[in-house]
């Protein structure tokens, strides 16, 4: 059976984290001391999302997809932008990705 995860380096992650942190900065206008909500489960994505929040000096409030629904709305009321893995996305039927 073959591996499902391909290992990357410090610098391909570094990379991938520096480009994510200028999107964050330019397509959604996120600046320092800000915070961002996380919302995915635990995995490489999330860690990305998190090294690209780091690089720009904005914090994080981390979404776990277990909280209950309430306890979501809070975390993204406390926050600038959510970010969240496609998985827990579905689409509109404008074509919008919608939590």
């Amino acid at each position: 059976m073959k591996h499902p995860h391909r290992w990357q380096s410090y610098d391909e992650v570094d990379v991938r984290a520096s480009d994510f942190a200028r999107g964050l900065r330019a397509l959604c206008d996120v600046s320092p001391r800000q915070k961002v909500a996380v919302y995915a489960d635990s995995r490489a994505e999330w860690m990305l999302a998190a090294a690209a929040c780091f690089k720009s000096a904005v914090g994080i409030v981390t979404l776990y997809t277990n909280l209950g629904e309430d306890d979501v709305a809070y975390g993204i009321r406390q926050t600038r932008l959510m970010i969240q893995t496609r998985e827990y996305l579905s689409k509109s039927k404008d074509g919008y990705y919608v939590f």
